[in-house]
């Protein structure tokens, strides 16, 4: 696991890691240096009911449409920058040596690390949130999910279809 980022050095991110559980907001060690918000398999399987619901794995490419959706609908500006990739999101779903494994995550440079910050409060409730985050995925085009992060070439290219606009 990186170390949490330097408050003195990044003033933007003073959220202790508990505010964001089961999020965490990591430092990876590279120049320049990058930051990541990350959901783990843990966290992950404890809402997969809410996905299961509504018939998704709720692995973390779901996790990946979720955040395209409520950025979309809550932060445009977010999802802007989702779209444009200056906050890469990331996922993965899939067998590790036979054991199942998914994670999702977010990358920024330290210039989008405000950024970064509101996406992780966002989904941080969202999470702690059940019933909020079954009217994000309600909300959504169900072909969305079968897309996980390839769902980005969709809203750069057509917008948000397939998002409602009314919040969550």
């Amino acid at each position: 696991m990186w170390p949490m980022p330097d408050p003195s050095r990044t003033p933007d991110c003073r959220i202790p890691e508990c505010d964001l559980a089961p999020f965490g907001l990591f430092l990876h060690c590279s120049d320049p240096p990058q930051y990541a918000l990350e959901l783990a398999r843990a966290g992950i399987e404890v809402r997969a009911a809410v996905f299961a619901e509504h018939g998704l794995a709720g692995h973390g490419g779901d996790w990946a449409v979720v955040a395209l959706l409520a950025t979309q609908a809550e932060a445009p500006d977010i999802a802007e920058m989702l779209r444009s990739d200056r906050l890469s999101l990331q996922e993965y779903a899939g067998r590790d040596q036979g054991i199942w494994d998914t994670w999702f995550a977010v990358t920024a440079f330290e210039a989008d690390i405000g950024a970064l910050r509101r996406l992780a409060i966002m989904m941080a409730r969202l999470y702690r949130e059940p019933e909020r985050l079954a009217r994000v995925i309600r909300a959504a085009d169900p072909g969305l999910f079968d897309q996980g992060c390839a769902v980005l070439d969709r809203f750069r290219g057509e917008g948000a279809a397939g998002v409602q606009e009314d919040g969550f």
